[in-house]
């Protein structure tokens, strides 16, 4: 007599009828009794399946964990089984099943019995692969983390992103890899979303690779739930946007840099004055303006060529830069045009100072294609606040007394107020 019909009609009913596959086995694993969804699995009739053992339905790179198992439950190291292993159809093709095996005292003849109960997971297997693959070779980074910030896990493009392995990363908070001045600055973001407030959100910030290099990077953040919709871990899709960062500081210098000194532009130039000047309402402090202009410039343009023209321009940049503290600014205002801000100055007499030094670097030679040149420059210098109030009247009147310095022989320069009661010729 069969274990199910040694059950009751009722229970024979329900094994037959099991929606669920189940198996009797002995303790070195032969089938005693297999319901119909078991042989429907597997693609074996019951009596075949009589003939096999639960080793043998294994496969091969399980059987050795599938038997440690076994021996387990029978010597009452454990009380139960409860894994997933793969299984062989009649066919040949493997499946993965979730079995939970226990022992039934009751059954058997007086030999100990194992009742198991198999479930075909092969299809969830499949998409938990296919999530893996994805996950694992996305092009963007991917992590999950937990509600106190510490890593889950993390695919292979974020790996790379940071030079940390996923073990290393795993051995501590996300803050690790975030940018000091960035690390809390979407946490307020973080705690809507555990609220319910908004569904996800998008932002930027810098991380630090384990070399210490630093980049952008566009995440989106969204929070999964269980199904009573507790939080449960924070999904951040992280891209890569360094490139694109670059790109736009590139056109931010482009548009307020000249291109062949690197110096602040015009447009750039009156953003730092009308900057100045703020400062200097403030700390009530006295700000002048300089307008230089090189001398005979066009006579080396057209004796000497553009290029020798350019290469001049550039060495006048440096000059110039050498004369201010870093704190102030030299911009190339137009071809041969310069300007100087010098914020924080304690009197006139400081920027006089500069005046005379500026005039003084002048007198040595610039190498030029090989030969010693000699350039001079024009210099007009306007103060905040007894020449101006704001930026355009302060560049109006440096200018002025720019071409005052021309008029009066070059190789000089003027304050605006030497000037203000005469009209520029």
């Amino acid at each position: 007599m069969t274990i199910a019909e040694q059950r009751s009609p009722r229970y024979r009913s329900i094994f037959d009828r099991a929606m669920i596959a189940i198996a009797y086995t002995t303790a070195d694993g032969r089938i005693l009794e297999a319901n119909a969804k078991l042989c429907q699995m597997l693609g074996y009739t019951l009596d075949e399946l009589r003939e096999l053992s639960i080793g043998e339905l294994t496969h091969g790179e399980d059987r050795a964990r599938e038997a440690q198992l076994r021996r387990e439950l029978l010597c009452g190291a454990r009380a139960a089984i409860t894994d997933q292993q793969r299984y062989l159809r009649k066919s040949g093709e493997a499946l993965w099943v979730k079995r939970m095996a226990t022992l039934d005292a009751g059954a058997g003849a007086g030999e100990p019995c194992l009742i198991e109960v198999l479930e075909d997971v092969s299809e969830r297997r499949e998409l938990e692969e296919r999530f893996r693959e994805t996950f694992d070779h996305a092009s963007v980074g991917i992590m999950h983390s937990s509600l106190d910030r510490r890593v889950l896990m993390i695919n292979h493009k974020f790996c790379e992103m940071v030079g940390y392995s996923a073990e290393e990363l795993q051995q501590g908070s996300v803050r690790r890899i975030h940018h000091p001045e960035d690390t809390d600055a979407d946490q307020h973001l973080e705690k809507r979303l555990v609220a319910g407030e908004i569904d996800s959100f998008s932002f930027e910030k810098r991380y630090v690779r384990k070399d210490g290099s630093i980049f952008w990077a566009h995440r989106t953040v969204s929070l999964a739930r269980d199904e009573a919709g507790r939080p449960k871990y924070f999904i951040r899709v992280i891209e890569d946007i360094s490139a694109r960062k670059e790109a736009e500081e590139e056109l931010r210098h482009l548009a307020h840099y000249d291109m062949l000194t690197n110096l602040p532009n015009r447009a750039l130039f009156r953003d730092r004055l009308i900057q100045a000047l703020a400062q200097a309402r403030r700390s009530e402090a006295l700000l002048a303006v300089m307008f230089l202009d090189l001398d005979r410039f066009k006579l080396v343009n057209d004796s000497l060529g553009h290029a020798i023209g350019d290469l001049l321009l550039k060495q006048v940049a440096h000059r110039l830069t050498a004369c201010v503290r870093a704190s102030d600014t030299v911009g190339r205002l137009s071809g041969d045009e310069f300007g100087i801000i010098l914020a924080g100055l304690h009197s006139a007499e400081d920027a006089h100072l500069v005046a005379q030094k500026i005039v003084q670097i002048f007198s040595s030679p610039f190498r030029l294609d090989g030969h010693d040149r000699y350039v001079t420059t024009s210099i007009g210098i306007s103060l905040y606040p007894s020449d101006g109030q704001d930026d355009e009247s302060l560049i109006k009147a440096a200018d002025a007394a720019m071409y005052r310095a021309k008029q009066t022989g070059r190789n000089n320069y003027h304050f605006y107020t030497e000037i203000s009661t005469q009209s520029p010729s």
